[in-house]
């Protein structure tokens, strides 16, 4: 995909610089749920640290953009770049599988994930799991890896083709399905095997896959399956590879062509029962049940008491007002406790800011994203929302200043060509405004259709919280499955990069060349704190076009808000990951 930068001249926009106090960061370090002691946590500006206690907690002093680095011995290293706002910092680690030593003859090779990724089709003795490629020699507890060369002949079913291969019985479980029952050292022998399928955990036996889909199959046990999948895998874990999803990988994203129908179906069935409406806080729940509107100024007036030194209340309930009143009046006099008694954080008020544009109040959302641009004026996101606030009050002039000043201030930072992240996003975006006005300045740039091809659909996704770790998982009625994913686990470098530029955002194009509609979930796994994140997604349907439109879309979720349905899409169109 070829992108044109704008080239422009600068004008001043931010002229405040931050001040760097010292503050200091608490939390927790745990690995599956229990806590970890000893774990190093060294501040690498001053390349000293602290340790956690036998709790696994700990305690430093930081500054903003600090890099503290995790690390304990046989756990994945973890770095975090300390934000503004940061104070809490719960970190869960995970078992190290990324780099191992194979011996092959006499020479020693060190073999890393995009090694064994490479590998992988012509080592039978590698397979891939939830939490990375591992290989059998090498494993350090027992692991059995059964290629499709070894299967049974003339097998009917998973089951079938794998019996007499390890030790172990076939079963039937609670609701009647196939199953495997493991012999696991002493852990848990009387519980079915724990699945892991292409990355899916679960306990419902796949017996929906036909043998001649499945690549490999590994059969994990005892002790190391207890340890990497936690009490889940006390029955022992069956890790099976599909032919299709070790396949046919397209660079540089996580697009797979030919995807078997099983992965999108067992994916649509993961997110099956889970709700289409997220949860609300208890305090909106109360405030659900009144019957009138001087009830519920009753409701908000008593709970204010209990919940009043939380800006999301706040947030939530002037959202209520609004919504459920239609009382703009008394929504904004709530959101002014967020704007008065949290005006330095920034977080928050951008999920204040989110709630505005949600509800269509741009020129309160311009008022709070400016002031979140005085507090972060090194952020690239600070320029972008500003822009996108004032491309929505028709201020097309101010939007290009805007992005004027951001090229100016990192033109020895941005890339362009990398077509993802903040750069990219901003590029269409100023794209946009010279290809959909009338504006004659001078702004090199190719119109939008030139430049990224015409996208009848744009999904640009937004979160408060730059510590958010998620998963989405879009699927179609035809069963093609994508999955964009923001963890430490397995997008470290595109966390790292959001936290170095200051932004988190991100985009995802559909393209009219086939008809399709299209599911969009999410997995969510925390911020690291106790704090709710605030999800924002823009929907632009004929994006570029005289009839574009738009839907703005807010979504407050919690750490016990696991698998979300976010919304349908009935497009028409086919997805492009960018």
């Amino acid at each position: 995909m070829k992108t044109v930068l704008f080239f422009i001249c600068f004008v001043g926009i931010f002229q405040l610089t931050s001040q760097q106090p010292t503050k200091e960061v608490m939390g927790a370090v745990t690995h599956q749920g229990q806590p970890l002691e000893n774990v190093s946590i060294i501040n690498k500006r001053i390349k000293n640290g602290v340790m956690t206690n036998i709790r696994g907690a700990y305690a430093i002093q930081v500054v903003p953009k600090d890099v503290l680095v995790f690390s304990h011995l046989g756990m994945k290293s973890v770095e975090v770049i300390i934000e503004d706002v940061t104070t809490t910092l719960n970190i869960d680690m995970i078992a190290d599988v990324e780099v191992l030593n194979e011996v092959v003859v006499s020479k020693k090779k060190n073999m890393n994930q995009q090694n064994w990724r490479d590998e992988y089709a012509l080592n039978k003795d590698l397979i891939s799991t939830s939490w990375g490629i591992v290989n059998q020699r090498t494993f350090t507890s027992s692991l059995r890896v059964i290629d499709k060369d070894d299967f049974n002949a003339g097998a009917t079913d998973f089951i079938s083709a794998i019996l007499g291969r390890f030790i172990g019985r076939p079963g039937v479980d609670s609701a009647g399905v196939r199953t495997i029952y493991l012999r696991a050292s002493g852990f848990g022998n009387n519980l079915g095997a724990l699945y892991d399928i292409d990355g899916v955990i679960t306990h419902d036996s796949p017996v929906y896959l036909a043998v001649d889909d499945i690549e490999r199959i590994a059969i994990m046990k005892g002790p190391a399956a207890v340890s990497r999948y936690g009490g889940r895998g006390a029955g022992g874990v069956i890790i099976i590879n599909t032919k299709i999803m070790n396949r046919n990988k397209i660079k540089g994203t996580k697009k797979v062509n030919n995807l078997a129908d099983s992965r999108a179906e067992f994916v649509e069935k993961e997110f099956l029962d889970a709700p289409s409406k997220v949860e609300s806080p208890s305090y909106l729940k109360l405030l659900s049940n009144s019957k009138t509107q001087e009830e519920a100024k009753l409701s908000y007036k008593a709970q204010k008491s209990i919940y009043g030194k939380s800006a999301y209340f706040y947030i939530d309930t002037g959202n209520y007002f609004i919504n459920t009143w239609k009382n703009a009046a008394i929504a904004e006099e709530i959101w002014s406790n967020v704007k008065d008694d949290f005006s330095t954080n920034a977080v928050e008020l951008k999920a204040l800011a989110y709630t505005y544009e949600a509800n269509g109040l741009f020129d309160q959302a311009l008022m709070v994203y400016q002031k979140i641009g005085s507090l972060r004026p090194d952020y690239a996101q600070s320029y972008r929302d500003l822009a996108n606030v004032y491309i929505e009050l028709g201020n097309t002039e101010r939007a290009l200043n805007l992005y004027r000043g951001y090229v100016a201030k990192y033109k020895n930072e941005i890339n362009i060509e990398s077509a993802k992240g903040i750069d990219f996003i901003m590029n269409v975006e100023a794209m946009h405004i010279v290809s959909t006005s009338n504006y004659k300045g001078n702004t090199q740039v190719n119109p939008l259709e030139k430049v990224i091809g015409h996208s009848a659909i744009r999904v640009l996704l937004e979160w408060n919280n730059g510590e958010a770790e998620f998963d989405i998982p879009f699927l179609s009625k035809e069963n093609e499955y994508f999955e964009w994913g923001h963890t430490y686990n397995n997008n470290a470098g595109q966390i790292k990069d959001e936290k170095t530029r200051g932004y988190s955002s991100t985009q995802i194009f559909i393209e009219d060349y086939s008809s399709d509609d299209w599911q969009f979930n999410l997995k969510y796994y925390g911020n690291k704190s106790l704090d709710p994140t605030y999800f924002k997604t823009t929907i632009y349907y004929d994006y570029g076009r005289p009839s574009q439109r738009k839907e703005i879309k807010v979504f407050r979720i919690t750490g016990d808000q696991k698998n979300i349905r976010l919304f349908n899409l009935k497009t028409g169109h086919k997805i492009s990951l960018n």
